[in-house]
């Protein structure tokens, strides 16, 4: 049997050390009020799905292992960094005061904005969505790993974008790989991404 957790009610959860959250693949956990670290780090080890659907607050950081997916649902104004060492950490809201996100291993996606630099190292992967999305990246991006995008040449706009202000570093090696989830593609079909 599945076997769900939601924190919710007035106010917000404060962090008074750092923590360390585990689902299993039969469980989730959605926290429907906001989050404030305190100082603290919060390393959610998720294999199903977990949702985070206020604001993230204060200052301390977030680590996302574990295969299954972190959302962030909320617009969160918090100083620390956001690491993903394993699964899918899913930015449906905006991240704009983070010291970064740095994605290790496995995939960033989403259809919200984030505000501060995103560095996609060599075993991750950028991909906007799920479906055809945009995905803001308001400071910029560096990536020696993997974008992953969806295309249907028959709907507009036709493919995932990266909708991206300041500098864009794609080191060699980089991949660009592109999924088509639509009709097939013909001769002369063109794809904007970035």
């Amino acid at each position: 049997s599945k076997h769900n957790l939601a924190i919710g009610g007035q106010g917000s959860v404060w962090l008074k050390t750092d923590q360390r959250w585990h689902t299993s693949e039969d469980a989730e956990l959605t926290v429907m009020t906001d989050l404030n670290l305190n100082g603290h780090s919060v390393e959610v080890t998720s294999n199903s799905q977990v949702l985070l659907a206020q604001k993230i607050l204060g200052e301390g950081g977030i680590t996302k292992n574990g295969k299954g997916v972190l959302s962030l649902s909320g617009k969160s104004d918090f100083d620390g960094p956001v690491s993903v060492d394993q699964g899918e950490l899913r930015v449906i809201g905006a991240l704009s005061g983070t010291s970064g996100v740095f994605v290790e291993a496995g995939r960033l996606t989403g259809t919200g904005t984030i505000g501060k630099g995103v560095d996609i190292f060599e075993s991750g992967t950028l991909a906007p969505g799920p479906g055809l999305a945009t995905l803001g990246l308001k400071s910029g991006f560096a990536i020696s790993g993997t974008i992953a995008i969806d295309v249907d040449r028959s709907v507009s706009p036709s493919s995932d974008q990266l909708a991206w202000a300041g500098e864009a570093s794609i080191e060699a090696g980089a991949k660009l790989v592109m999924k088509n989830i639509g009709a097939p593609l013909e001769d002369g079909d063109t794809f904007q991404v970035l």
